[in-house]
């Protein structure tokens, strides 16, 4: 049986010229050095042609995938050439954004115009002061400068890209800035703010920020009607809200570990459920095939009914169709719920009324206080109801 879609994270090295305060994957990178051998690398795509699914998503992931010099990344292609042939394909390049070069970036260009489609992802939390407080080198130098440089080269390339910014109290005290901030980047064309991995000994931001920070970063950009960036999380809370379901983005979800069709693979080819999952492995990309770690892996459907277990408590919140009770990597131990249930609550709670007070089914003529990205997830459910 063909199967539609699988996403895999491809941890290519757990080499990093940075060293972030919250790196959720540094304790992984140094219990395993190095980079993947191009041995497991052409297990991977060996194993992937073999699979039963016809649409590959491929991030190259790490550590810093551009610590990997320009041949690592041409056996890539050459093995996409040889293994790929019938099946369609995405690659994704989330990099920190330092060692950015011409190089790169002609690699990049050039293969996007010969039919393989890469896109580029970048790291960067705001303007410098915000950007400095985190992402920084070992020696604690900040990095945000070098970014720049090296945005200001993708522009003169006409490369889009994509921004990851995770969610800290620097943004908490400088919301209006980095909102500004990141309307002023001309070739960005999504942006995804990360709510911080859960841990017990080091938050970058305080647990009860979060929902005035969210709900103010997501009215500057509702209300904004210039904008040229669409925020991945936030349209899909607006699609689900205003009843287009099944366009949510990962902790949104039901059950993630069994619906959604993921594999995380570390340089040692070790296999897990996701790149925060690490510690439950379905098995190893040399002894076992694609299938293996997905409808066949008892240790996926095991680590499966442990989350359906926790969340059942939560299929009677109001919000669990926006939630789905929360990722399981943000779990309190003591309380067996989301560190972020309550202040996820507030945010449901705002972005709802706002959405249902703005969004008029069926009417014509309507003018919309949102900006453009909401305006077209309107129209398509309205198309959908008519």
């Amino acid at each position: 049986m063909k199967l539609k879609s699988l996403q895999i994270v491809l941890n290519i090295t757990h080499q990093c010229n940075l060293k972030c305060d919250y790196c959720y994957y540094s304790k992984m990178m140094d219990i395993k050095r190095g980079s993947m051998s191009k041995e497991i690398l052409s297990e991977v795509f060996k194993k992937l042609s073999k699979s039963s699914y016809e649409k590959l998503h491929i991030c190259l992931h790490g550590g810093e995938p551009l610590t990997q010099n320009l041949d690592y990344f041409n056996t890539i292609i050459s093995l996409h050439k040889e293994y790929f042939n019938n099946k369609k394909v995405i690659y994704a390049i989330q990099t920190n954004g330092t060692l950015i070069n011409e190089e790169f970036l002609k690699f990049i260009s050039n293969h996007n115009k010969d039919g393989i489609e890469i896109n580029l992802g970048i790291s960067i939390d705001g303007p410098e002061v915000v950007h400095d407080s985190y992402r920084i080198t070992a020696d604690g130098r900040g990095s945000f400068e070098k970014i720049m440089s090296n945005i200001l080269l993708l522009d003169t390339y006409d490369i889009k890209y994509g921004v990851l910014s995770v969610l800290n109290d620097k943004t908490y005290e400088q919301v209006d800035e980095v909102y500004n901030f990141f309307r002023s980047l001309k070739n960005m064309a999504c942006l995804d703010f990360i709510i911080p991995q859960y841990n017990k000994e080091y938050m970058p931001l305080k647990v009860e920020n979060l929902s005035k920070l969210y709900i103010s970063l997501f009215e500057k950009w509702y209300f904004d009607k210039e904008v040229n960036f669409d925020v991945r999380d936030f349209s899909a809370l607006i699609s689900a809200i205003a009843g287009e379901y099944g366009q949510g983005v990962c902790w949104m979800v039901p059950e993630c570990i069994k619906n959604i069709h993921l594999i995380s693979i570390d340089i040692k080819g070790d296999v897990s459920p996701c790149d925060n999952y690490t510690h439950v492995t379905l098995g190893n990309i040399m002894e076992n095939e694609i299938s293996d770690f997905m409808e066949k892996s008892r240790i996926r459907r095991m680590a499966a009914k442990y989350e359906s277990n926790r969340i059942s408590k939560c299929k009677f919140c109001k919000w669990y169709s926006l939630c789905s009770g929360g990722c399981p990597l943000n779990i309190s131990p003591e309380k067996n719920e989301s560190v972020y249930c309550l202040e996820l609550n507030k945010i449901f709670t705002h972005i709802n009324s706002l959405i249902l007070s703005d969004f008029k089914k069926k009417e014509e003529n309507v003018v919309y206080k949102a900006n453009p990205y909401v305006v077209k997830i309107f129209d398509k459910v309205n198309k959908a109801v008519i």
